[in-house]
This record gives C-alpha cells, sequence and structure tokens, in this order.
C-alpha cells in the first residue's frame, strides 16, 4: 500500500524536524555536560546563544555561574584566613621561644598560661 504524495511529504518533513530537533538536543545534552564538568567555558558561553538552550536554563546556568564565582572567593578567602592565623601562630611561638631564651624565670603551666616566678612571690597567672 502506497502513502499518498502529500501524506508521505508531510512525513518526511516531520523527520527532517524531528532530526534537527535531535541534533539540536544532543548538542544541548554535551553543553550541559561540559558546564557540569566546570570545563569548556568557550563551549558553554556559544551554547548560551538563543536558538540553542531555552531561556530558563540559559538563566540556570549564568546563576550557576554566579554561585560558583562566589564559592571560588569564599573558598579563597577561607584559605587567605587559614594561612593567616598559621603565620600568628608561628610568630607567636617565635616570640614565646625568645621570650623564654631572655628571661629564664619564666616557665609554662599545663593550661598553657605563663607563670611568673620572681624571687620571694609565689606563682601568679599573667594574661
Amino acid at each position: 500500500m502506497e502513502l499518498p504524495a502529500e501524506a508521505k511529504l508531510r512525513l518526511q518533513e516531520e523527520v527532517e524536524r524531528l532530526r534537527e530537533e535531535l541534533s539540536g538536543e544532543i548538542e544541548v545534552k554535551k553543553v550541559l555536560q561540559c558546564a557540569g564538568r566546570g570545563g569548556g567555558g568557550g563551549q558553554v558561553e556559544s551554547a548560551l546563544s538563543p536558538p540553542l538552550l531555552p531561556f530558563k536554563v540559559q538563566m540556570l546556568l549564568a546563576e550557576i555561574a554566579v554561585v560558583e564565582d562566589e564559592i571560588e572567593r569564599l573558598e579563597t578567602k577561607i584559605y587567605e584566613m587559614k594561612l593567616d592565623v598559621y603565620r600568628q601562630k608561628q610568630e607567636n611561638r617565635e616570640r614565646r621561644q625568645r621570650q623564654r631564651k631572655f628571661n629564664p624565670n619564666r616557665i609554662r603551666n599545663k593550661d598553657s598560661e605563663i607563670l611568673s616566678t620572681p624571687l620571694g612571690d609565689f606563682p601568679r597567672k599573667i594574661r
């Protein structure tokens, strides 16, 4: 049984439209996978052009990029703060070592508080 020419033409057009749609969906999948891995910035940016991704998806990807940038900024800030704390601890350690070297009358108790032991006085806490 043979289809009428008009029906056959409509089916061919539908097949072609579906092929184009599938091709676009495959491209969107590639872009989203690339964006999910955090790479391929150029490919992601080119995919954000209006014909390839729906507007809502473009907006979500843009929001994700902003959040990722903020996370990276905060992680950098945390690293810098930890480094500052480490340096301060090192400086304090060195300062205490210098103090002990120059003042042998100073000792440390189990709570790491410095006690002074001048002659004739009982130990007292210094803060």
